[in-house]
């Protein structure tokens, strides 16, 4: 925020040209004021119900602008607009709502995803993203190269989060895929293979909850970060039992650790937390072959492409 007026993003492009050449770079505060600008004014043409799950409705605006103030570090402007966004997911044409993994986790197909004779599969009959009734707007990505490439291990204090009745725990394994008799030397995310960045429920749960503690809303913050919790573990498990304010925002944020571990979302988060005194949760070095590797604010942001300055000389690499 101090350094918002100076630091660089991206350039902002209004006009469709293609003989366009030479961009800039925004800064980061122009930039946020640009996507605020074009959410708030199109909010109120946007269907105001989620009529379907590619195309933007009302509610899926509504959460990414709650997200930019989330991001922000804007905490309670964030809130309204998730609750806005929240209130309009109820009524519609396509139901959105949480699975509940205690069913879904613990059946094979067709009744459930999860089959414990073949656990190297895990969430093997999860739905296809835009189908799955917890998104609100899809913008996927694709995780299978994780997935199916045994090439991105989690981190055992990150796997250590996860209770041993929680049920997010099962699409992680130490096995290969193909049959499961050959141990890997750490855990992988197994399913499913697509991730939605865009608007979706156990996110928007996850940033009203934070928003709520922050703004030392304890009742409110554990009953949204319960309502996620009791569709992911058994009940008796799923209740939160910290009450100090600080306490209650360290664990939202480690649920936010449980929910999306090897899915890309963690980067949002360390980018939001990096200078968060008080709740930075950055694991900043990593000790190998005898080294120590730091990590600095330079790698949390990636070059401008050789490319990209050849065509524009006037733009700004980053460090």
């Amino acid at each position: 925020v101090n350094t918002a007026t100076t630091d660089l993003s991206v350039p902002i492009v209004v006009k469709a040209d293609v003989n366009a050449s030479d961009f800039k770079r925004a800064t980061v505060k122009e930039l946020y004021d640009f996507v605020i600008n074009e959410l708030t004014q199109a909010i109120p043409d946007l269907q105001p119900k989620v009529y379907s799950r590619v195309r933007m409705s009302r509610p899926a605006a509504q959460y990414m602008l709650g997200m930019v103030y989330f991001q922000m570090g804007n905490y309670a402007t964030a809130l309204t607009f998730l609750n806005e966004a929240k209130a309009g997911l109820t009524g519609g044409p396509l139901p959105v709502r949480l699975y509940n993994y205690n069913t879904t986790m613990t059946a094979a197909a067709p009744k459930g995803w999860f089959n414990a004779a073949q656990p190297w599969r895990g969430a093997s009959a999860y739905p296809l993203l835009y189908n799955s009734e917890e998104n609100i707007f899809l913008r996927q990505l694709s995780v299978n190269s994780t997935v199916n490439r045994n090439c991105l291990f989690i981190k055992p204090a990150i796997l250590a989060l996860f209770a041993t009745t929680d049920h997010r725990r099962k699409m992680f394994l130490n096995r290969n895929r193909s049959n499961g008799t050959v141990t890997l030397p750490g855990f992988i995310r197994n399913s499913p293979t697509s991730v939605n960045l865009g608007p979706n429920l156990p996110n928007l749960l996850l940033m009203s909850a934070e928003c709520k503690a922050r703004a030392n809303d304890v009742a409110g913050a554990k009953a949204d970060v319960e309502e996620l919790r009791k569709n992911r573990m058994p009940a008796a498990d799923a209740t939160v039992k910290v009450t100090n304010q600080d306490d209650l925002v360290k664990f939202i944020l480690a649920e936010r650790q449980r929910e999306y571990a090897s899915t890309g979302m963690r980067w949002f988060d360390m980018r939001r937390l990096y200078k968060d005194a008080k709740f930075n949760n950055l694991d900043r070095t990593k000790n190998f072959d005898a080294e120590t590797f730091t990590l600095t604010d330079e790698r949390l942001t990636l070059k401008i492409p050789p490319q990209i300055l050849q065509y524009n000389p006037n733009m700004v690499d980053n460090p």
